[in-house]
């Protein structure tokens, strides 16, 4: 009988026993790579363009370039970003892709090795933990996740900082159409410290989805914090409360009385999100283009 506990433990065994003799070996094949150049066996090229506003200046623009192979595999991903301050780029190799393991190593323009993300799957291919590992093979950051039958995630755990030990981070309940109606977020000493509720309703003629989500604040009860319309590939989301979040590699600002939308390609992924103040007032946007490359 499948046990998920038992496999998860095992590949983690694996994995750390044998992390910096796979790193090492890794750093050995990694070659000089340039920036911006389109990788060989590339089919189909993902932009990603995300920009950071403020009274309508930019404050932060970021680009990025996935590669991917006939299987849809991805190859790379380039990073370019360029503030007030300064301009960065990096680029992402994958390294390993296997139904239980992807290994991803951060490169800079240089071509020297960074770092590592290490992402490990269930066979059911859920997504089990994440590792952000040096090229010593020490572990930075590192996360698990438990799933119910229906592939939902369940429970989040981090990793301490201090010792190699886990703490409950998040952890959601689900309806039967496998919609989010409760989450909760603790911290390290088990405190919770946000619980939410999801409310889900529907238009007459089923067109529309209403999503309205309520945070618990205390001798207040549930607050209204946002309130979600889907209608097709648009979703227009109106908040009710203020707070800064960090997506695509810029910050996102959510403003109470303004508004996001959101536009999403067929088969589900996004294709565009813009945020606003209550002034509205573009504070942030992320673009998604896609490019087929002919054979030559």
């Amino acid at each position: 009988m499948w046990n998920s506990g038992t496999h998860i433990s095992k590949l983690w065994a694996i994995t750390t026993k044998k992390m910096k003799i796979v790193i090492s070996f890794i750093a050995l094949l990694l070659p000089i790579i340039c920036l911006g150049q389109i990788p060989r066996g590339t089919v189909k090229i993902e932009k990603r363009i995300a920009t950071e506003f403020d009274k309508g200046d930019t404050l932060k623009h970021k680009i990025r370039y996935y590669y991917y192979d006939s299987l849809n595999n991805e190859l790379f991903f380039d990073s370019f970003s360029r503030s007030m301050l300064k301009e960065e780029g990096s680029r992402f190799r994958v390294v390993t892709d296997e139904p239980e393991k992807y290994v991803q190593a951060l490169i800079n323009s240089d071509g020297d090795t960074l770092d590592y993300v290490i992402y490990l799957y269930d066979e059911d291919g859920n997504r089990t933990h994440n590792f952000q590992i040096d090229i010593n093979g020490d572990t930075l950051n590192a996360q698990k996740r438990t799933y119910d039958k229906s592939g939902n995630w369940i429970k989040l755990y981090n990793r301490n900082e201090d010792n190699s030990s886990y703490y409950l981070s998040m952890e959601q309940k689900y309806d039967a159409e496998n919609n989010v109606t409760e989450s909760k977020t603790f911290n390290k000493e088990n405190k919770l410290v946000r619980l939410e509720k999801f409310k889900y309703s529907y238009s007459k003629d089923g067109s529309k989805i209403i999503v309205t989500n309520y945070n618990y604040v205390n001798k207040k009860g549930y607050v209204k914090q946002y309130k979600s319309i889907i209608k097709g590939n648009t979703e227009k989301t109106n908040y009710y409360y203020s707070r800064d979040g960090y997506n695509y590699g810029i910050k996102l600002r959510t403003v109470k009385g303004g508004y996001s939308i959101e536009e999403y390609y067929d088969d589900g992924t996004l294709k565009s999100k813009e945020l606003y103040d209550n002034k509205k007032k573009l504070t942030a946007s992320i673009y998604i283009f896609w490019e087929t490359i002919k054979s030559p």
